[in-house]
């Protein structure tokens, strides 16, 4: 079963919308689109379990150049509802240009029920999350 999200970035974006193909299945990999102000981040994983996910990439853009770093992560829900964060990964490179992390995985001693993405641009409060991404084994 696929699906489409439509993931809504920041107003200050001449296209502030990004058309994502979501995969429901638990064999194919997902990808989510976080955008605000300064800051691009994308995440594509492949569900393992109820409480892991691997063949995981974050890529990261720095979208302004502005001297603010561009960051992101994947954060999930856990089976009580609380949020939590994986390492957050910082594009070094600079203005108009992305970083990328390949071969990641993630796991918890709780369940993932749900994942997402979270854009950041260091040194503002610009921040944004992308839509959650059920876990099918869940």
């Amino acid at each position: 079963m696929k699906r489409s999200h439509v993931v809504r970035g920041s107003a200050a974006f001449a296209v502030a919308a990004a058309i994502v193909t979501i995969s429901a299945s638990a064999s194919q990999a997902v990808t989510e689109t976080a955008i605000t102000v300064g800051s691009q981040t994308q995440g594509t994983w492949t569900w393992k379990s109820t409480s892991s996910f691997g063949n995981a990439s974050l890529k990261v853009w720095d979208t302004k150049c502005d001297a603010h770093s561009a960051r992101g992560r994947f954060q999930f829900q856990d089976q009580n509802g609380d949020l939590q964060s994986f390492q957050i990964r910082e594009n070094e490179k600079g203005c108009g240009e992305s970083q990328e992390w390949t071969g990641l995985s993630g796991s918890s001693g709780s369940a993932i029920t749900k994942l997402r993405v979270r854009t950041y641009t260091a040194g503002t409060d610009y921040t944004e999350p992308s839509d959650y991404v059920s876990n099918p084994y869940w």
